[in-house]
């Protein structure tokens, strides 16, 4: 009985040790959000003058890092993975308002970024995409 309450207590004593190193690892990583926007200072750090990080922290996922897709993505979104191309010639040919438009209010299964990034940042963003060649 006395070794088996030893490994309890060891055993809760890891657990504990483990749970307070893992947090204090994390602790550097947290995002503050600003009280002036309400977004994250991390995410606003990285877009901040620069449109690569900007479309890295928001579009990338999803439309591959040079805008080509990602066919992980369009299968588990059960799309063609054309539909999350940027460098199509449906891209390349949309206007800037139509593209504005898709960002700020969404399209189809996309979702929408009013509200989470600014006019600003919507503009730089396709400015950055209309780089991206095929």
């Amino acid at each position: 009985m006395k070794s088996f309450l030893g490994s309890l207590v060891l055993s809760f004593v890891l657990l504990v040790s483990f749970s307070v190193f893992a947090g204090g690892a994390s602790a550097g990583k947290e995002e503050k959000i600003s009280k002036s926007s309400g977004r994250s200072t991390a995410a606003a750090g990285a877009t901040a003058g620069d449109e690569a990080g900007l479309y890295k922290a928001k579009c990338a996922s999803c439309h591959g890092a040079n805008g080509e897709g990602s066919a992980k993505i369009a299968k588990m979104l059960k799309l063609e993975e054309s539909k999350l191309q940027l460098t199509s010639e449906g891209t390349k040919k949309a206007s800037d308002s139509d593209l504005l438009k898709a960002l700020l209010d969404g399209r189809a299964k996309m979702p929408s970024f009013k509200g989470k990034i600014s006019d600003d940042e919507a503009t730089k963003l396709i400015q950055y995409l209309r780089t991206f060649k095929k």
